[in-house]
């Protein structure tokens, strides 16, 4: 039952002139500028007034915030080389070489337990 609530999980983005949902499992990352946050998908990007903290609480463990003001979906990554970060999307975001080294090994963590489940 958990498994098919997963997909429907999502961050409200409640504005002015818009309200809108954008589902976790589309986030590809989420950085923070200021008083901002920017939720980044695929196909957009929402910026809304809200505690990168706030919506760190509610992510899944596919989650990992790699710097204090950037949160990346492991799910999404597709490589990470030279203190780069590359996504499905085709996006990529820098990061500082001491938080790389811990990123990556995050990475291979992820990849190797969830290695299995995605051949099966």
């Amino acid at each position: 039952m958990e498994r098919s609530n997963r997909g429907k999980e999502f961050i409200s983005i409640i504005k002015r002139s818009e309200a809108a949902k954008v589902y976790i499992k589309d986030i590809t990352y989420i950085e923070s500028e200021a008083r901002k946050i920017h939720i980044h998908t695929a196909d957009a990007e929402y910026s809304v007034y809200r505690k990168l903290d706030e919506i760190a609480d509610i992510l899944p463990e596919n989650f990992y915030r790699c710097h204090k003001s950037c949160i990346i979906n492991l799910e999404k990554v597709i490589n990470m080389k030279d203190r780069f970060i590359y996504f499905e999307c085709g996006a990529c975001i820098a990061i500082c070489a001491d938080k790389y080294a811990k990123a990556v090994q995050t990475y291979k963590g992820y990849l190797i337990k969830h290695e299995k489940n995605d051949n099966t």
